[in-house]
């Protein structure tokens, strides 16, 4: 537990962070065989020798958080009824028209360009043999240096404990936690979002489907 919350509190990116500090954690946690954080350790070295910005959606399953990715993005890149127990991380990110695909058990492979729109969905959806899906698109609606991170819904507390232990959640910046309004006082929602709060991370609650609000 104090390793955890040493690693949470130094990738906070409340203040600037040393790269010695983090090849001196990557060194210990290396001599400890404690192999998740090492990778954790490279990914953030990644991402502040890279300057990026995570901007990551979340929340309760079928809420429309993909729905208002591909609101953003302007086109529909994002499955919009993914199934809760078999989707995976999916990365938009800035560049030449291209898919890296991760997978579970095998090297990644890339796209030298982006399959058809169905093709991409089922890519998106499929969570048993692929952990992760980069995006790579030339558009002006996602500056450069952003990628915008959609995760799996969140339908049960161990949805919400295997999104904490399985993405990339320790490179996120900012996070938007969709809900869909009959949601708003769940107590996975909440559990979820205090998680998220005591690893220094800053989030916004989007309720969305709000035409579900009964006067009665």
């Amino acid at each position: 537990e104090c390793q955890l919350r040493s690693i949470q509190m130094l990738l906070a990116n409340k203040q600037k962070t040393d790269r010695q500090q983090l090849a001196d954690l990557f060194h210990f946690y290396q001599s400890n065989n404690e192999v998740i954080y090492q990778n954790e350790i490279l990914d953030y070295y990644k991402k502040l020798d890279k300057q990026m910005l995570h901007i990551c959606f979340s929340g309760h399953f079928s809420a429309g958080k993909s729905t208002l990715l591909n609101h953003l993005m302007g086109e529909s890149l994002l499955p919009q009824s993914p199934i809760p127990t078999s989707a995976n991380i999916v990365e938009i990110k800035q560049g030449k028209e291209k898919a890296v695909v991760h997978f579970t058990k095998q090297a990644p492979i890339e796209m030298p360009s982006l399959p058809p729109t169905e093709q991409l969905h089922q890519l998106c959806q499929n969570g048993e043999e692929i952990k992760k899906v980069e995006i790579y698109k030339e558009t002006a609606e996602l500056p450069k240096g952003v990628t915008l991170m959609d995760t799996p819904g969140i339908d049960a507390s161990n949805d919400a404990d295997r999104l904490m232990t399985e993405s990339s959640l320790h490179q996120v910046d900012v996070l938007f936690y969709v809900m869909d309004y009959n949601h708003v006082q769940s107590e996975v929602n909440a559990t979820f979002l205090k998680q998220i709060d005591g690893m220094n991370k800053p989030y916004y609650v989007v309720i969305n489907q709000m035409d579900k609000h009964d006067n009665n």
